[in-house]
């Protein structure tokens, strides 16, 4: 059995994370082009909302690659996503520094994300994590399956 993360695509244009076969980890891709400019901030919005199931949380950080490439540094080096980051406007994104003038061409994988228990885990969902869980699943959901609230979108800790 595969634990199940919810998907909500906020943009037509947006593809749906892929599992791939070699690492653990999933890429998100940008949404859009963009250029950056050396020394100056850039946000990505990346188009998804994503629903955790309770007892877990997303670990957000970049790709290895994303330096490397691009001259990109996340600027709150990694994000958390718990279960109620999960209003229509609670989207996915991450803000960047530019060490060098780029194009970001759209589609371009920059961030990864990782499923792991959260320290609120029951006993029981830790058990069941043990002995059940084989990996991850993403499901696509609609609009009315997420939270009726927002939490106060990307960047906030709902305050």
């Amino acid at each position: 059995m595969k634990i199940p993360i919810k998907i909500y695509r906020r943009n037509i244009d947006v593809d749906y994370p892929e599992i791939l076969n070699k690492g653990d980890w999933i890429d998100i891709s940008t949404i859009s082009n963009k250029t950056i400019y050396k020394n100056k901030q850039i946000d990505f919005d990346f188009g998804i909302v994503i629903k955790v199931p309770k007892g877990y949380e997303i670990n957000i950080l970049p790709r290895s690659s994303t330096f490397k490439k691009y001259g990109l540094l996340l600027t709150n080096s990694m994000g958390i996503i718990d279960n109620s980051y999960c209003g229509p406007e609670d989207f996915i994104g991450g803000i960047f520094y530019a060490t060098k003038d780029e194009y970001i061409q759209a589609y371009t994988r920059l961030i990864q994300f990782k499923v792991v228990l959260s320290q609120k885990a029951t006993i029981w969902q830790k058990l069941k994590h043990i002995f059940l869980y084989n990996g991850i699943k993403i499901v696509k959901i609609s609009k009315k399956e997420l939270n009726k609230n927002n939490r106060g979108g990307y960047g906030s800790t709902g305050n």
